[in-house]
């Protein structure tokens, strides 16, 4: 339905635009993902594992994330002609894109798809159903109307996945300061 109520250059753009932020997102995660598994027992056994081998990883990341999302405003084509608000909100959806991911692999390490796959099904339906009805209040789509709601049930999902790794971390051992060799 998408396609038929956008117009087709809209409908284009969006797609690149969508790939584009998935993309940067990749990017951004530096390996950190596929890596996580080979030291997630070691980074459970306290507080400071768990910040050096989980959040300090998040910190370069992060931050590689915002550099790859102001590539998006410094980059792009001109005669796309994007208004530069929707500009920056494609550069926050990369940067919360990247680190959800990477608190996604942290919920699966936990084994924790049984809080995963509802939260996903969920944030799903309330971006469908706030695109549809802004799409009803204002009778037509556009590329705002489209990716504003991705960054607010983008939000959601990491504020609920962080809560859930800040309860972990707070239950962690405070005390040990185990080896942290990787080898």
């Amino acid at each position: 339905f998408i396609f038929y109520t956008l117009a087709s250059e809209q409908y284009g753009l969006m797609g690149v635009l969508f790939s584009g932020v998935y993309a940067l997102g990749l990017l951004s995660n530096i390996g950190f993902d596929t890596a996580l598994g080979s030291w997630w027992s070691t980074a459970l056994k306290s507080r400071y594992a768990f910040s050096r081998l989980v959040v300090a990883q998040l910190i370069p990341q992060t931050i590689l994330s915002i550099v790859l999302a102001s590539s998006l405003f410094i980059f792009y084509p001109r005669d796309w002609q994007l208004d530069y608000s929707l500009i920056i909100f494609l550069g926050i959806l990369t940067l919360l894109e990247s680190i959800k991911k990477s608190l996604k692999v942290c919920m699966y390490l936990l084994f924790a798809n049984y809080k995963v796959a509802p939260t996903e099904v969920i944030l799903i339906l309330l971006y469908t159903a706030a695109v549809w009805s802004l799409y009803l209040v204002y009778g037509t789509l556009s590329l705002k109307i489209i990716f504003i709601p991705m960054v607010v049930t983008t939000s959601l999902s990491v504020l609920f996945y962080a809560n859930h790794l800040l309860a972990l971390y707070i239950s962690l051992d405070t005390k040990a300061t185990p080896s942290l060799s990787l080898r």
